[in-house]
């Protein structure tokens, strides 16, 4: 008899063990998820500001083109209309001129 409740004691400390080392697992398992989570949640993080970056700068290299295409077009325009002026004052003058005096 002594023996038997000796065997109980003995499979309850052991299930006890059990019991002790499977939550501690559960919580080492439970911190290991959690820092996966936080390791992954950074990475994407970095990357979707990495693409973020190389969007804005994408953006702003097309800008400051098309700046430089609309400034190029202004003066090429500025200087036909120069060029058209230098050719044509003379006359439009004398039409000018005609058109109010009769």
């Amino acid at each position: 008899m002594k023996n038997l409740i000796q065997e109980i004691v003995n499979t309850d400390k052991a299930s006890r063990l059990d019991v002790e080392k499977a939550v501690a697992r559960r919580e080492q398992l439970n911190d290991e998820i959690n820092a996966q989570k936080e390791e992954f949640d950074e990475k994407c993080k970095a990357q979707a500001q990495k693409k973020v970056s190389e969007a804005h700068a994408k953006a702003e290299k097309e800008l400051e083109k098309a700046k430089a295409d609309m400034a190029a077009s202004l003066e090429e325009k500025t200087k036909q209309l120069n060029s058209l002026y230098e050719e044509k004052h003379l006359l439009w003058q004398e039409e000018i001129f005609k058109s109010v005096i009769g």
